[in-house]
């Protein structure tokens, strides 16, 4: 996937960035509400460079209960998503977000870690849904001697009832975190 530049620029804290411009970029069949695709900023600092996300955040193809409103989730080691309340999966490209970056001589032997908002406002046909519960796996990476590292993320979808088929889409900013430098 090709990286555009942000054009916030880059931010002040280390190693942010790997925003997921989440656009509807995909088919979405009848009766569908989610498939959502992306572009990536990359930022560099003292610590890491090249920080990106390298895999958007995909639900599939879901569609809302009519009257009961439900949550899809996709878990970040595996891809499987798992659904409940009126929510029902019907297939499609879903799969967690992957995030990576490489590590500077200097932060070689750090830990890493990769901090997520508590939650995520996705938009489209005039309704909004949240995206929350972020999960990361592996939890953290210890350097050592390598220098590059990458982390899967999953996360849950609140989708209410009567929600109309289309493409939902928001912004998710990553911070990969040096620690025990």
């Amino acid at each position: 996937m090709p990286m555009l530049e942000d054009p916030s620029g880059p931010s002040p804290a280390p190693c942010r960035g790997g925003r997921l411009a989440w656009r509807g970029a995909r088919t979405v069949l009848a009766a569908a509400i989610l498939l959502i695709a992306g572009t990536a900023g990359a930022w560099e600092d003292d610590k890491c460079q090249n920080f990106r996300a390298e895999q958007d955040l995909a639900f599939g193809v879901v569609a809302g209960g009519t009257t009961t409103q439900g949550l899809v989730t996709i878990h970040p080691a595996t891809g499987n998503v798992t659904t409940s309340g009126g929510v029902t999966f019907f297939g499609g490209d879903a799969h967690p977000a992957v995030f990576s970056g490489q590590a500077h001589g200097s932060a070689q032997h750090c830990t890493v870690t990769l901090a997520l908002p508590g939650s995520v406002t996705l938009r489209g046909r005039g309704r909004t849904l949240t995206l929350n519960q972020f999960t990361v796996h592996p939890a953290s990476i210890r350097l050592s001697k390598r220098r590059q590292f990458s982390f899967n993320v999953g996360a849950t979808l609140s989708v209410p009832a009567g929600l109309p088929p289309g493409i939902y889409w928001g912004h998710i900013t990553a911070t990969a975190i040096f620690t025990h430098c």
